[in-house]
């Protein structure tokens, strides 16, 4: 199946307020990255970026304006070739935003979070956090979710990274659960 027409299911962020964006990278002719398609975007990175989201996915960076920033280029490239997470902060109007490049575990692509960088009141506690905490990211992702694990696809191994009291996940695994070695477990 050709990467155009491969499927994302992300669809848990769709309706997200934190941006959220797939790219896959485009090499030139000596095998360079020289641009990349948005493969997958949500509204709230469309908004970020001032473009339609129909006009986003699909197409080139370089289809949509006329000068790309070499920082990101190679952002994207250190995460889509190299497995590294690299971040950013830009400003868009006069708003500050944090950019966290990822990598999805398969060679070309990563995705890419931004997310506002200044401090924010969680709407639960009503305390100020970091935007930039992974734990405020998770919050904000999850609010619909109950339980969230970081699984390394390759060895099986992973992270409980959310599991709420009075889930069924929390019920089956008791007050004392234990880590298995791996997810399949």
């Amino acid at each position: 199946m050709s990467l155009e027409h491969k499927q994302f299911n992300l669809n848990i962020f769709d309706h997200s307020p934190i941006a959220y964006c797939v790219v896959e990278l485009i090499k030139d002719d000596k095998g360079k990255p020289s641009d990349w398609i948005y493969r997958y975007c949500n509204q709230a990175f469309a908004d970020i970026k001032e473009y339609r989201l129909e006009a986003m996915i699909n197409h080139s960076f370089l289809g949509l304006t006329p000068y790309m920033d070499p920082k990101w280029l190679q952002a994207y490239s250190d995460a889509a070739y190299d497995n590294k997470i690299c971040e950013i902060k830009l400003t868009v109007g006069k708003n500050n935003y944090q950019a966290k490049i990822i990598p999805v575990g398969e060679e070309g692509l990563c995705s890419c979070i931004i997310y506002p960088a200044a401090e924010m009141t969680d709407p639960e506690s009503g305390k100020k956090e970091p935007a930039e905490s992974e734990q405020y990211i998770l919050n904000r992702l999850s609010t619909e979710y109950v339980s969230i694990y970081r699984i390394d696809l390759n060895t099986g191994r992973y992270t409980i990274l959310r599991l709420l009291n009075g889930t069924n996940a929390k019920k089956i695994v008791g007050d004392d659960y234990r880590v298995y070695d791996t997810f399949d477990e």
